[in-house]
């Protein structure tokens, strides 16, 4: 009986390549953009409009990952993010690899290395060219529409107006839980 009938198989093959967290890395920026990064500052921008607390602030950004506690170097975010700040890109593929997790460290957003992340190619121009100097420790958007990051050293983020700093514990937590380091703190 069972030789009488017609069964339908299916085989599937998966070749897999097992590589380290540098080739991963070297595979995001080879296809990174600044068109994608261009379409993430549009879609912050956007999804912000209504938030007036947010378009009154001045945009900034510090230079250093909060993962590793280091400068970045290649500064990525994940697509569905609505935030400004980074996170530098090999230090989130080793902390994603040793935890197996692959969640915005900001937002809890997904972030999987495949499809999910975007350079900053802008903020990543900007961390280029002041990578010479220590004194910098935060990048502030020069305009909502521009996508030009200028540095800010020591002396500059002391010398902020006093009025634009956080002045109760709600509006500290919410600069940080959105991502965004809007003034940069002397410490």
């Amino acid at each position: 009986d069972c030789f009488d009938k017609t069964y339908n198989a299916t085989i599937m093959l998966v070749l897999a390549r097992v590589c380290n967290e540098v080739d991963v890395a070297d595979a995001i920026v080879a296809r990174s953009s600044e068109a994608a990064s261009i379409a993430s500052y549009q879609r912050i921008i956007h999804m912000t409009e209504s938030d007036d607390e947010v378009q009154a602030e001045r945009q900034s950004v510090t230079v250093k990952c909060p993962v590793s506690q280091a400068r970045m170097c290649v500064p990525v975010r994940g697509v569905e993010c609505l935030h400004y700040q980074c996170i530098d890109l090999l230090s989130y593929l080793r902390a994603g690899n040793s935890g197996c997790f692959w969640v915005c460290p900001f937002c809890d957003k997904p972030m999987n290395p495949y499809d999910g992340i975007v350079v900053d190619t802008v903020l990543r121009t900007a961390l280029d060219l002041s990578a010479d100097s220590e004194r910098v420790k935060h990048l502030m958007l020069k305009g909502r529409d521009t996508f030009i990051w200028e540095p800010v050293n020591i002396e500059e983020a002391c010398a902020l107006d006093e009025d634009d700093a956080p002045t109760t514990p709600e509006q500290k937590r919410k600069r940080h839980e959105d991502g965004t380091v809007e003034d940069p703190i002397c410490l």
